[in-house]
């Protein structure tokens, strides 16, 4: 078992998460877009790219245990668990989190950005992913499963 391949099968895992938690969101919303079809076609492609990825791997390098704590290596399991994390917080709380939280947390754990310049950075992203997709294109975001709970407590 190489380093490669466990990779391939983590990106895997995450992308079929990720088919299963747009499996219940609308693909199509009227004459656009529904809150599923991104995260859909995001996960497919995970999934195939982690699979040719895969086929590429000629079995080289063996994985030692020290050897995940090498810099690269310890940067691509933190983004794994980053993208793992992202999709709980999006199940969670839904897209401009996951998405807020995944920008402060990427750019300060693997940028080595510094934390004041990542928040900002990470909330006018999301804002402004936020403005054009949902204000400009109609693109509805997911809301997650806290967030409505709370709105069918306290709004409706």
């Amino acid at each position: 078992m190489t380093i490669k391949r466990i990779f391939c099968m983590i990106m895997a895992v995450i992308g079929g998460l990720g088919v299963i938690g747009s499996l219940p969101l609308k693909m199509i919303r009227g004459t656009s877009l529904g809150p599923g079809m991104m995260p859909m076609l995001y996960s497919i492609a995970l999934i195939l790219l982690a699979a040719v990825f895969a086929l590429t791997d000629n079995g080289e390098n063996k994985i030692s245990w020290k050897g995940l704590f090498v810099q690269p290596v310890l940067d691509g399991v933190i983004f794994t668990a980053l993208c793992f994390s992202m999709f709980v917080v999006l199940c969670l709380f839904g897209t401009t989190a996951a998405l807020a939280l995944f920008c402060i947390s990427a750019l300060t754990l693997l940028k080595r950005m510094s934390f004041r310049k990542a928040v900002v950075f990470g909330i006018v992203w999301s804002v402004v992913l936020y403005v054009v997709f949902v204000r400009l294109l109609g693109v509805p975001f997911e809301q997650g499963a806290i967030v409505k709970s709370f709105y069918k407590a306290f709004i409706y």
